[in-house]
């Protein structure tokens, strides 16, 4: 049996969602190895979701302004 307290990935997941790049930190001071792990792929996955967002908003799949494609004139 191991006496050993690894920590939990949705701890450390939830953690870094909540808190960004501090709560990355807090895991890796923590020093769990699951609760880092779940850190590390809440980060990579926050990533790659902010930068899907920006090249769609960069290429005007989103728009923040409500602005009509046909001219009024």
């Amino acid at each position: 049996m191991n006496d050993y307290d690894d920590g939990t990935f949705l701890g450390g997941f939830l953690l870094t969602f909540i808190l960004g790049w501090l709560g990355l930190l807090i895991c890796y001071c923590i020093d769990k190895h699951r609760t880092l792990k779940g850190a590390v792929c809440c980060y990579l996955v926050r990533n790659i979701i902010i930068v899907t967002i920006i090249v769609l908003i960069f290429f005007g799949y989103i728009s923040a302004l409500p602005i009509s494609v046909h001219s009024a004139y």
